[in-house]
């Protein structure tokens, strides 16, 4: 489980880029520091929200013990 969701990023990004309140201040009523805020401001930016969404990538031992090789 990912410590924020995709609505609450998606929540701060459309807040952080309303031009209503400033990162600070958006990121204090979230609970989350404002480099977080802009980290996800700018993942938003680049990818759209696909960017907000938690990347999982699980490789099976077989695999991690070949790339070790």
């Amino acid at each position: 489980m990912t410590k924020f969701n995709e609505r609450l990023k998606l929540s701060v990004v459309k807040q952080c880029l309303s031009g209503k309140s400033t990162y600070a201040e958006v990121a204090r009523r979230n609970g989350v520091s404002e480099t977080v805020a802009r980290s996800w401001v700018a993942f938003y930016e680049r990818h759209g929200v696909a960017g907000l969404r938690q990347k999982f990538e699980h490789y099976d031992a077989q695999f991690r013990l070949q790339v070790l090789k």
